[in-house]
């Protein structure tokens, strides 16, 4: 009764993780795309500022994405370590603890939005001319948007790497497919490490097709695949 129990708990946990695995596909893309990403002015950082400035609540609705992002990567991680620890607890734990981290920068960025909403909605505080600056370092920050998502990314990598090698110990679903989202997050990382490392590299097309395209397949197929099938636990 107790195994049944727990069975029933793991796939649960599957249907969870598959729903939130494509959230995390989904709303940071959308969200980057047709809310954020509207706001930046190629012409300077002021202009991105006072795009801002002109429609602070589709701004605030950008946010409150971001923060979506972050229960999602909460959730996600929990489902995930609630699946795995019986596989190996210790790696799971450790897996568990950077995928958090990673749901902890996010916000951060999240955060940082914040503030320079506040900050753009109380420039009336500042003189004409400080008024300008403000609005050029508020303007910088949303334009490096994609740099600042690097550190997390890096998280995301490292830690989605361990929860798929576990996958892949448990054979809870495909090998094949537990392996492909094992390389497919180690891309990840290498990505964004090179991010910091050589921006100007990572800034060619078929670059970023490499270090994102196969995760993009990846999260859209185990999304499907955990919602519909789930976890063949018999195989365990």
């Amino acid at each position: 009764m107790d195994i049944r129990s727990t069975e029933k708990k793991k796939q649960r946990a599957a249907k969870i993780a598959g729903f939130m695995f494509l959230g995390s596909l989904f709303i940071p893309a959308l969200n980057w795309a047709l809310v954020l990403s509207t706001f930046i002015s190629k012409e300077n950082v002021v202009s991105t500022a006072n795009n801002i400035l002109a429609n602070t609540a589709f701004f605030s609705f950008g946010i409150v994405n971001e923060v979506i992002s972050s229960i999602i990567i909460v959730s996600l991680s929990l489902s995930l370590y609630g699946i795995l620890k019986s596989v190996n607890k210790d790696l799971a734990r450790y897996a568990l603890v950077l995928k958090l981290a990673n749901a902890f920068l996010t916000l951060v960025i999240a955060l940082a939005h914040i503030v320079v909403l506040q900050v753009l909605n109380n420039l009336s505080s500042f003189t004409a001319i400080h008024q300008e600056e403000v609005k050029g370092l508020t303007g910088v920050l949303l334009r490096n948007h994609i740099s600042l998502t690097t550190i997390p990314g890096m998280f995301l990598g490292l830690s989605m790497s361990l929860f798929m090698y576990l996958l892949m110990k448990s054979k809870y679903i495909p090998s094949n497919l537990a392996r492909f989202g094992l390389i497919s997050y180690v891309l990840i990382f290498i990505y964004d490490l090179l991010f910091l490392l050589a921006p100007t590299f990572t800034s060619i097309p078929i670059i970023q097709a490499i270090g994102w395209g196969p995760n993009v397949l990846f999260m859209l197929i185990i999304g499907i695949w955990l919602l519909i099938r789930g976890l063949n636990i018999q195989k365990v």
